[in-house]
């Protein structure tokens, strides 16, 4: 028997509590890989299939047969390039509707066909299609470049990679939506190679949809391109500066709006607001490691330019050390990044969402699968199988208990307030950053979480119900709800209890 099969073959047991220990049935194991990999339930004829060998004894054989069938779809590969679609925040073009169950037609009507129809998501979808190792995301040097009937070529891929590739010629005068062909296979495309080596290409991020999702000015100077790649490929968030003046708003507001009211025109365009930009304290939080990697895409901006610009991959690990490295060109970048542990640990957390859900991840858990992602090649599909055979992908779950639906409910609400403060400047910390809301207890001891709990608390006024907050600011885009503010208030009163019912400090400890 292949080993493989041995995952399929014992009971499903955890040391978690968050499942039971039940053996899971061939059917429901069936039912729960259509779902996750091809996005819906099992088709009748394969219910029967998988009736009969039960009852032939090869019900294990036929899940793994199952599982590669799935893994080898256009149905797959089509739900992984939605996923993509979802974490690089662009939109989903056409619905898919399966046809025998297992081949894939889409929506073509003329937006659906723009979405579809491009570098991006045609990288997105050779990812599952083709295995292709995960890096390629970042270091890939061939595309599929399609020009747009429906637009001037500017808009187009061609139009895009015109510079690089003069060979790519839009078509001329078709530029109404009337113009585009009806059947896919007239859409015309064109495969482009780059050299291994061309500094000035690197997978996703060279792409035109990604330049149109993520659109520069000169003032931004490639800064919101470079927040989505450090969210995207290293799971770090960039957020609006907080003042670190007692929560108070003036100087963050003044950063933004450095000019008087009486001042004119002239005035206001001769201050110096834009030269103090991103260099204040609270700004450079972010800009230190925004404005580095913006230099790698300085000299395109709405298309890929001919020539290469040097930046520096740079930001600070968790424990508080300074990565700094060179990138020759947006291809020396993305090979930087592929390269640093954080990297690795964001697209496992990724995986882990997608594929297994909303089931946590310890860091020795997510240490060990970091490395079978190596060990695997980085290859998705490969990775996928990796874990499929983890107990926690067909695990039975049990309902979880109050007091862990609580605990989740104030983790997730501390989850806002640390996406924002995460790298703020705090003096009184070893590494002069406020910690991880979200890691319990705060700052590694029940010390140190009722120091913050009552910091969170009297920043919150919780004490009156939040009737005169600091936070969230009056310049943040969310506010505290009432129930979430009932929410906290119960939990510190019960004693703060973690996922596991164990308080973490006394009530009576918080000064609110």
């Amino acid at each position: 028997m292949k080993k493989f099969l041995i995952p399929f073959l014992v009971a499903t047991q955890i040391t978690s509590g968050a499942f039971a220990s039940n053996d899971v049935s061939a059917q429901v194991k069936l039912n729960r890989l259509s779902r996750v990999l091809l996005g819906n339930q099992p088709t009748a004829l394969e219910r029967e299939e998988m009736k009969k060998a039960i009852a032939e004894g090869r019900g294990d054989a036929l899940l793994e047969n199952k599982m590669n069938e799935y893994l080898n779809s256009d149905q797959h590969a089509y739900k992984m390039s939605v996923r993509l679609d979802e974490l690089f925040r662009v939109r989903t073009g056409g619905t898919p509707i399966l046809d025998g169950g297992s081949s894939l037609n889409s929506y073509y009507g003329p937006d659906a066909r723009f979405y579809r129809d491009n570098s991006l998501n045609y990288l997105f979808t050779e990812m599952a299609k083709k295995n292709l190792n995960w890096d390629e995301l970042l270091t890939r040097k061939s595309y599929r470049a399609f020009n747009r009937p429906d637009s001037f070529s500017a808009f187009s891929d061609w139009g895009f990679f015109a510079g690089l590739v003069p060979d790519l010629k839009a078509i001329n005068g078709v530029n109404s939506i009337d113009a585009i062909p009806a059947n896919y296979s007239d859409v015309v495309s064109k495969d482009i190679q780059f050299a291994e080596n061309d500094p000035r290409i690197a997978g996703v991020i060279t792409t035109n949809r990604f330049f149109m999702r993520y659109g520069n000015t000169g003032v931004n100077k490639n800064r919101r391109r470079a927040a989505a790649i450090f969210r995207i490929f290293l799971c770090d968030s960039m957020s609006a500066a907080v003042s670190s003046s007692a929560g108070m708003d003036d100087q963050v507001l003044d950063l933004m709006f450095p000019h008087g009211a009486g001042m004119t025109e002239d005035q206001i365009r001769a201050s110096t607001g834009e030269a103090l930009h991103g260099t204040q304290p609270d700004c450079m939080a972010c800009h230190y490691k925004l404005d580095p990697m913006g230099k790698t895409l300085l000299t395109s901006q709405s298309v890929l330019s001919t020539r290469a610009s040097n930046g520096r991959l740079t930001y600070k690990k968790a424990n508080g050390s300074l990565v700094d490295v060179e990138a020759k060109g947006v291809a020396g970048l993305g090979k930087a990044i592929t390269q640093q542990e954080e990297y690795k640990s964001c697209q496992v957390r990724h995986f882990w969402k997608w594929f297994v859900g909303d089931v946590e991840l310890t860091k020795e858990r997510e240490s060990a699968l970091v490395k079978k992602f190596d060990q695997v090649g980085r290859r998705t599909n490969d990775f996928i199988k990796v874990l499929i055979q983890e107990p926690e992908f067909f695990a039975m779950r049990i309902p979880l208990t109050e007091s862990q639906l609580q605990a989740r409910r104030v983790k997730a609400y501390f989850k806002k307030c640390q996406d924002c403060h995460k790298d703020q400047f705090y003096e009184d910390s070893p590494d002069f950053k406020i910690p991880d809301f979200t890691q319990w207890p705060i700052g590694g001891s029940k010390a140190s979480m009722k120091e913050w709990t009552g910091k969170i608390a009297r920043a919150m006024d919780l004490a009156h119900d939040g009737e005169n907050p600091r936070m969230p600011p009056s310049i943040s885009s969310w506010r505290t709800r009432f129930k979430e503010m009932q929410l906290i208030k119960t939990w510190i009163d019960q004693g703060a209890p973690d996922e596991n019912g164990i308080d973490l400090m006394r009530s009576a400890e918080v000064t609110k």
